[in-house]
C-alpha cells in the first residue's frame, strides 16, 4: 500500500510504501453479476453470480447467501466447510449449478434461476461471511413481459390525427 503525506500548502512531503501480510486481507467481494433485464421465461436459466476474494488458508468459516428484495430469508445459502446448501421454495433454482472453474471455495457461489418471471424481478444481494470479515453488493434484475396485444384509439379532424 502507499501512503502519500502532504503539507499544509498541499505540497507531497513523503511517500511511505507499507506491506500488508498476505493473511491481513480480509475476504472482499470483488463483481456481481446480475443482468439489468430478462425477458419473461423465454431465457431457459439467468445466472447471477457473486466472485469474492477469500484467504482460504487462515479462514474457513465460510458463508454465501443470496437475498431477493428486503426478505430477511435467503433465496439461498452455502456453507462449503459442511457441504451444505439451503434453497427457498419461492425461487426454481438449479440446485446441481456449480461454476465450471470454481473450486472448494467459490464453486457454489452463484444462483441458477430456471425460466425466470416477472414475480422474479427485483434487486438481489449477495452477502459473503467469514470469521475475518464480510462484504455484501447487491443490484436490479427486471424481468420483463411484452404485451400480447396494443389497441389505439384515434380521431382524424381537421386533417390531423388525435391519439385519445
Amino acid at each position: 500500500m502507499i501512503v502519500r503525506t502532504y503539507d499544509i500548502d498541499g505540497m507531497l512531503d513523503s511517500i511511505k510504501i507499507i506491506r500488508i501480510p498476505l493473511q491481513c486481507l480480509t475476504l472482499q467481494i470483488t463483481r456481481l453479476s446480475i443482468p439489468s433485464f430478462v425477458p419473461n421465461g423465454s431465457d431457459e436459466s439467468v445466472l447471477l453470480d457473486c466472485e469474492y476474494t477469500y484467504n482460504m488458508k487462515d479462514d474457513k468459516k465460510l458463508v454465501v447467501k443470496w437475498f431477493h428484495d428486503d426478505d430477511p430469508n435467503p433465496v439461498y445459502q452455502w456453507i462449503p466447510e459442511l457441504d451444505s446448501k439451503l434453497y427457498s421454495d419461492k425461487y426454481k433454482l438449479d440446485e446441481d449449478y456449480e461454476i465450471p472453474s470454481g473450486n472448494s471455495y467459490t464453486k457454489s457461489r452463484a444462483i441458477n434461476i430456471q425460466k425466470p418471471t416477472t414475480e422474479l424481478s427485483g434487486t438481489y444481494k449477495c452477502e459473503v461471511q467469514s470469521l475475518e470479515g464480510s462484504d455484501d453488493m447487491e443490484d436490479t434484475m427486471t424481468v420483463y413481459a411484452l404485451p400480447t396485444s396494443v389497441n389505439l384509439n384515434y380521431t382524424i379532424a381537421d386533417g390531423y390525427v388525435k391519439v385519445v
